[in-house]
């Protein structure tokens, strides 16, 4: 059994995250838009990583366009936001609409914490997530979200790195290792 990393993030949070993973699990880490349909087909488990972008999966447009060559094979999805863990519902309906629903229920996701630096957001972005937080009524999230925050630490995958290693300890799962240099932003 083989098994590859696909991620797609936009500040580099998910590139992190994914490159940690490549190196602890000895996988092969790949940006969405350079996986092949042949690395795909090869492999049997994939985790695929996604930060979260105006509420939608960053590779939401990717699962859909690949929905036969990933929904027979083991799915681990990790998720890279800023939503708290007490706000499961947000959570899921991050997870309803982006994740198709031909896997939905068969992937294990993974919600790790993100990075937000404003100075670093362009333009766009930055208005954006200010205007959110304008509309905010709890100071708090108000306060919360117009303030920098980095919570992007190794430490964070253990629950996903041992969710995998116990699946690959029952399914014999191969390495593919590729050098974490070739990762793409």
């Amino acid at each position: 059994m083989k098994a590859v990393i696909v991620y797609n993030g936009k500040y580099g949070a998910t590139k992190q995250y994914a490159g940690w993973l490549g190196e602890k699990l000895g996988l092969r880490v790949i940006h969405s838009g350079e996986v092949t349909l042949d690395q795909l087909n090869d492999a049997d488990m994939l985790l695929i990583g996604t930060s979260v972008y105006y509420g939608k999966f960053r590779i939401r447009k990717w699962l859909k366009k690949n929905v036969k060559h990933i929904s027979n094979k083991k799915l681990f999805l990790f998720v890279v936001n800023a939503t708290a863990p007490e706000e499961q519902a947000k959570r899921n309906k991050f997870v309803e609409d982006s994740v198709p629903i031909e896997f939905r229920n068969r992937c294990e996701v993974t919600f790790l914490p993100g990075r937000l630096i404003h100075k670093e957001l362009h333009f766009i972005d930055r208005f954006m997530v200010n205007m959110a937080a304008r509309m905010l009524k709890d100071p708090e999230k108000k306060k919360a979200m117009q303030s920098d925050l980095d919570e992007v630490k190794m430490e964070n995958l253990a629950p996903l790195i041992d969710a995998v290693n116990k699946y690959r300890s029952t399914e014999k799962v191969e390495v593919g290792k590729q050098p974490v240099s070739s990762l793409k932003g």
